[in-house]
């Protein structure tokens, strides 16, 4: 059954700004999901800590130790420079349950499973370098490199995860300075960097119905928001210690001191959609369309504990190392999003109102066990394994942001091909724990602007008598798997 007509009645006419509004706040979790931070992006950047299952406070041996323990640059001779490349496959799945609200529509869409259908992303790269001065404790090194996850995902747009999100692309950098102080037995490190969001763009479906009853799985009136946000440039900085009290152990600590504060802008846009009412270009246009979001990703503390067996026959010094890490991330502090709008929909000439979406993330910690075995000057062989806490509490659960329990195996090899140039393979696959949560505890509501049901005044009853406040979009599973092959060299001369 169709319900697009070419002959709309006057509430199809009637985009309201509240949509835009709205929409635009939820939007802004989709820059999250691949950022950074501990649950939303896989342990760790670079081939090294990738083999290591993210333990590598301590444990690192190339220019990678610029973005994630500075102080270890103090620890490598001469002049290093290192790439690595990251193919990401991230498959999500949302399964609806079946809701106990009246469908007035007997809808076919909506409902059941839907999965991203761009699950491999292969836009993840870094580059980084060092170089220490001959008979100096000083060394100096450069990186850039994005966050170690997925950027982009795609939707069906009749899926069921539809009101919740139907697509999105982000992009975001670092690119760092770095400098080390060390001896023998201990260093320090320090590498401020400046943080970019090229581009965001994210699209959800709103329902504009303008009365009763509700819509669990689709309307008549159903459009796409799209928002579209940059942020040219923010600053951070990132430091380091190590110290090694015996010669077989060591203790390391790193973290980001300053957090990542995006001042993000850009404008608004409305899309029509397949089952929806086809409004004209002019209709869905915003006049002086403007919007501007707030985003923070948060302080860090990394702890490295490593033991070394030291084999004076191998050029590395050690046969083998297996370091302990604990990652903390302050998550909690993201609170809600809140966001600026400006600009007035052509058919509804109302100025966009300003909004605040509360998230209530929650810290996260996680524990990770790895190390390398040195079979000769040639060849090393790594593993290791995690645990994550995931930041999302379930009744938040979302498509754009399953951030779950989690544990992950890694492996992978260091090849020297020659004296220079070492060639290295890491593979990480991460398991997440699946999210539940019924219709009656999911906060995750359908965004319903031109007819909302605030407080207790519900348009619907379930078949229990509970009063709904609107459509829990997110009420149902949703699962995750996530696998990551790092390819990279280090060229030391």
């Amino acid at each position: 059954m169709s319900h697009t007509s070419s002959t709309l009645p006057l509430r199809a006419l009637r985009l309201p700004q509240r949509a835009l509004s709205f929409t635009l706040a939820y939007l802004s979790l989709g820059l999250i999901s691949s950022a950074s931070g501990a649950g939303l992006e896989f342990p760790e950047s670079g081939s090294i800590a990738t083999q290591r299952g993210g333990a590598a406070v301590s444990g690192l041996t190339d220019p990678t130790a610029g973005f994630l323990n500075p102080s270890v640059l103090s620890r490598l001779e001469g002049f290093q420079l290192t790439y690595n490349h990251n193919l990401i496959w991230s498959d999500v799945t949302f399964t609806r349950a079946p809701s106990q609200i009246p469908d007035e529509f007997n809808s076919e869409i909506g409902q059941g499973s839907s999965s991203n259908q761009t699950p491999f992303f292969g836009l993840n790269g870094l580059l980084a370098l060092s170089y220490h001065l001959p008979n100096s404790p000083w060394s100096f090194g450069a990186s850039v490199h994005g966050p170690n996850s997925g950027g982009a995902s795609q939707f069906d747009v009749n899926g069921s995860q539809r009101y919740m999100m139907t697509s999105f692309e982000g992009l975001l950098g670092f690119a760092g300075a770095s400098v080390a102080y060390g001896t023998k037995t201990w260093g320090v490190g320090l590498t401020p960097q400046l943080a970019t969001m090229p581009s965001l763009r994210y699209r959800m479906v709103v329902d504009g119905a303008s009365s009763a009853p509700l819509n669990p799985y689709e309307s008549d009136l159903d459009v796409e928001a799209e928002v579209s946000v940059s942020d040219p440039a923010t600053f951070t900085a990132i430091a380091g210690l190590w110290l090694r009290p015996t010669p077989s152990f060591e203790i390391a600590l790193s973290g980001r001191l300053l957090p990542v504060r995006f001042q993000a802008e850009g404008d608004v846009q409305v899309n029509n959609t397949p089952n929806g009412a086809q409004y004209s270009e002019e209709q869905r246009s915003v006049e002086g369309s403007r919007a501007a979001l707030e985003l923070t990703l948060p302080r860090t503390a990394r702890l490295g504990l490593r033991y070394r067996q030291l084999d004076e026959a191998l050029s590395a010094g050690e046969r083998f190392d297996v370091e302990l890490a604990f990652v903390y991330e302050g998550w909690s502090s993201v609170n809600a999003f809140n966001v600026d709008l400006e600009g007035t929909v052509n058919i509804f000439a109302v100025p966009l109102t300003d909004v605040v979406i509360e998230k209530r993330w929650r810290d996260t910690l996680s524990v990770r066990v790895g190390g390398s075995y040195h079979i000769n000057d040639q060849l090393t062989l790594s593993a290791g394994t995690f645990y994550e806490q995931g930041a999302s509490p379930a009744e938040y659960a979302h498509v754009d942001f399953p951030s779950f329990d989690r544990v992950g195996v890694a492996g992978g090899a260091a090849f020297k091909v020659m004296e220079q140039l070492e060639l290295m393979v890491g593979y990480l696959h991460l398991f997440e724990s699946s999210s539940e949560v019924s219709e009656l505890r999911a906060k995750v509501l359908q965004q319903r602007p031109i007819a909302p049901c605030p407080g207790r005044l519900a348009c619907g009853e379930s078949a229990s008598g509970e009063l709904y406040t609107g459509v829990p979009a997110n009420a149902g599973s949703i699962s995750a798997r996530f696998k990551s092959l790092t390819l990279g060299f280090k060229l030391a001369l």
